[in-house]
């Protein structure tokens, strides 16, 4: 296998410096990324609850928020990537000791 880069590792950061770097350097360019499991992502991971075929569950890094991740969320605009909202939290406490 004749490459010019290889990257180990198809997590995020994998995945992304793979891509960027196809970016830079051009579609003629041979950029080889490697990853040890089936599938590319890392933590990043959904899947579907079984017996569930509409309930989604994370099971790896569930969430990025926008305004405190702008790196994140520009990447995603630009690639126009799918997002859904996530609820940080019930506006009340959901229980209290009142005693």
């Amino acid at each position: 296998m004749d490459l010019d880069v290889a990257v180990v590792g198809g997590g995020v950061s994998g995945a992304y410096s793979a891509w960027r770097l196809q970016q830079e350097k051009g579609a003629k360019s041979r950029i080889g990324l490697f990853e040890y499991s089936n599938r590319i992502g890392g933590r990043l991971y959904t899947v579907t609850i079984p017996g569930l075929p509409h309930v989604k569950a994370e099971v790896g890094g569930m969430r990025y928020i926008p305004d405190q991740h702008t790196l994140v969320a520009d990447l995603v605009s630009h690639l126009k990537l799918p997002t859904k909202d996530f609820p940080m939290g019930a506006p009340k406490p959901v229980f209290a000791n009142c005693n």
